[in-house]
């Protein structure tokens, strides 16, 4: 599978800076620990904080597993994958398009929150900032 870095074409830095000023918000939010987005083979686009690699790896690994799984299962495609971990941990991980390659979001929460209305908007914005 290619990846297709075109979405990131025209102002590059410009564009990261924007990606950067959506994650950084999210990860204000008192019951988020981490937040990555990333292509569906585990590489980091953006991270708030930066040394998120490892989680964009696990959420490239999980996601893959998880299609797996739908295919066995005759299910058509995953959209969000959740972990519930110890202690009111929760790793999402939503996939969503835009500009015609797949990306996935993937945020640690610390506590039990109402997330799927916070993940919409977050990546409405997203997907604003890398197709504007």
């Amino acid at each position: 599978m290619s990846i297709d870095f075109s979405i990131l074409e025209g102002d590059v830095s410009a564009t990261a800076h924007r990606l950067e000023r959506v994650l950084t918000d999210l990860a204000k939010d008192r019951s988020v620990d981490s937040v990555v987005l990333s292509t569906v083979d585990g590489l980091v686009i953006q991270a708030a904080p930066a040394e998120a690699g490892r989680l964009a790896a696990v959420a490239g690994f999980v996601t893959a597993a998880a299609r797996q799984a739908a295919v066995l299962l005759s299910f058509s495609q995953v959209e969000q994958i959740t972990i519930e971990m110890e202690r009111d941990n929760w790793m999402v991980c939503q996939l969503f398009p835009v500009s015609g390659t797949q990306l996935i979001l993937t945020v640690i929460f610390t506590e039990s929150v109402a997330y799927k209305r916070l993940l919409g908007q977050v990546i409405r914005e997203l997907k604003a900032e890398i197709e504007d």
